[in-house]
């Protein structure tokens, strides 16, 4: 509906029956710059003293988010390996800080978001989970360095392949296409990824004993139950974090008040085996772990289960574009999806470089976060790399003074969160039968299957019941001007501003509700050729 330039010389502003625009407005026109780096500063103030007071207002925000991306990497990074398949694989919470590492310096690297924030991606834990036990299921008959090392294998492809896909995919201009998944398809997915996360808690917090011992596995589900609740009530992250803090911190409490010793709390299942943490450096336990995997690795399996990694790489690609889109609405920014998933790319491919291989995203709960606590620069991701880099060195001798109930409880609250969410969604907006039908049918392959038959099976009754159904409604035309009136939710400037108020006649805005089908495509038209004149204008 665009038949125009923004930005054309006087002459086609007299043609057009407006008035000359002045030169000067349009040479500032011209340099507006609609990227996350432009800021406007007071240069009357000396240059020192406004750079000390934008670091001064970035400590807060960087505060907690070192803060939160070390909590996350203690607890989440424990259950990295916590399938019995990969019993044992190396530190986890060491493979999620290379990960942190490299996808961090990707961010910085390419991204057009100056202050965001990149991790390893929370909702992968269990469908690598479950990919991992996939290939458990087609070696097992063979030894456990095998086993082990093709599971790392498989994560370190899904990762890279996943980085080159995106990298071509936006290279291609393929990025808009993946809007056109259907949303009740993921929250399918999501319900069926919760009911493996219930089932997992319990075996995660069990260890090594029988899962039939209740005391081990209460704890990690009221723990799980508390932090849905306090999510719920106050939808703080920094609260979560902090509570995630004190839980790791009461093994230790209670060594140092002598009312239990922390070697008992191991014996008796409480707590992470110390023996299952390498004493030597952590360096030299990746490269070791590492160079004994390459030698054993079975690149059959690999290949067998490749189409799987590819419908994993397509969930993660649909879970990036959703942080991404929550991000953009939540700080209320524009910016280029091409772009950020370009820098993803990037970051993934960093990530499996680095030695870390875990599929990265943008989260969007820890940008948001940082960027209303005042987060704004480049010095939030220089910190987080930093502070990744410091912890490697100490995270061997903290883990084996974490309780189980802490991933076992991250498990059970995940599994709420992702159900929560689909229920709600269902409840809300997708009131129709099929829709449900749609999200228990996947959520029962993908628990009982696999999570790629469940993703294939969503997507062909998705796109089967929408044919159906919307097949022969109408398209029809809302309402119509131009972008003086009807402007996006962006948050502009006032030069912005002023600028739409005089070439915003240019811009030609309709407002369509319905569904666009192929039968509803010329009465659309002709709508649409009443609204707008001759001249491309309405």
């Amino acid at each position: 509906m665009l038949h125009h330039a923004l930005l054309e010389g006087a002459e086609a502003g007299e043609a057009n029956g407006h008035e000359e625009l002045a030169p000067g407005f349009q040479r500032k026109v011209r340099r507006l710059s609609h990227t996350f780096r432009t800021r406007s500063v007071d240069h009357s103030a000396p240059a020192a003293t406004v750079e000390s007071t934008s670091i001064l207002r970035e400590i807060p925000a960087l505060s907690v988010a070192m803060l939160m991306s070390a909590i996350n990497a203690v607890s989440y990074g424990t259950l990295l390996f916590a399938s019995p398949a990969t019993s044992h694989a190396p530190n986890g919470t060491v493979i999620w800080l290379m990960s942190t590492i490299g996808t961090q310096i990707g961010t910085l690297l390419v991204s057009n978001i100056q202050n965001g924030i990149s991790c390893p991606m929370l909702e992968m834990i269990p469908i690598m989970h479950a990919l991992f036990l996939n290939i458990a299921s087609k070696m097992h008959d063979r030894s456990p360095e095998e086993l082990q090392a093709t599971c790392l294998a498989s994560c370190f492809v899904c990762t890279f392949g996943l980085g080159v896909g995106l990298l071509i995919g936006t290279r291609l201009g393929l990025a808009s296409y993946l809007r056109a998944v259907p949303l009740i398809v993921l929250k399918g997915a999501l319900f069926g990824v919760a009911l493996f996360l219930m089932s997992s808690c319990l075996k995660v917090s069990s260890g090594d004993m029988d899962v039939e011992q209740t005391h081990l596995w209460a704890p990690a589900v009221l723990l799980g139950l508390a932090l849905f609740a306090v999510d719920e009530a106050i939808h703080s992250p920094v609260a979560i974090a902090l509570s995630l803090l004190a839980v790791g911190l009461i093994p230790s409490c209670l060594d140092l008040l002598n009312i239990i010793s922390l070697n008992e709390l191991q014996e008796k299942g409480w707590c992470f085996q110390p023996g299952s943490i390498a004493t030597e450096a952590w360096y030299m336990e990746v490269a070791k772990a590492y160079k004994s995997a390459f030698l054993h690795i079975d690149w059959m399996v690999i290949i067998e289960i490749m189409p799987a990694m590819v419908g994993i790489a397509a969930s993660a690609s649909l879970l990036m574009l959703m942080d991404l889109k929550a991000v953009e609405l939540l700080t209320e920014r524009e910016f280029s999806l091409d772009k950020e998933l370009r820098s993803i790319g990037v970051s993934n491919l960093l990530s499996a470089l680095c030695g870390g291989g875990f599929p990265c995203y943008i989260l969007c709960s820890l940008n948001v976060t940082c960027h209303r606590l005042g987060g704004r620069s480049a010095l939030i991701g220089v910190g987080l790399t930093l502070s990744s880099t410091c912890c490697l060195f100490v995270v061997s001798n903290v883990v084996p003074h974490l309780p189980r109930a802490l991933p076992g409880g991250l498990f059970m609250w995940l599994s709420l969160v992702f159900a929560k969410e689909t229920i709600v969604d269902i409840c809300s907006k997708y009131t129709h039968i099929s829709d449900v039908f749609i999200v228990a049918i996947m959520a029962l392959v993908v628990k009982f299957y696999s999570f790629n038959d469940g993703l294939f099976v969503g997507t062909l009754l998705a796109m089967s019941v929408f044919t159906v159904r919307y097949s022969g409604s109408q398209a029809g035309v809302r309402t119509s001007g131009d972008a003086r009136f009807y402007r996006s939710i962006c948050t502009r400037d006032g030069f912005e501003h002023e600028a739409l108020e005089q070439l915003g006649h240019l811009i030609a805005v309709v407002h369509v509700e319905g569904f666009l089908m192929f039968g509803s495509t010329p009465a659309f038209t002709d709508a649409v050729a009443r609204r707008v004149g001759p001249s491309g204008f309405c």
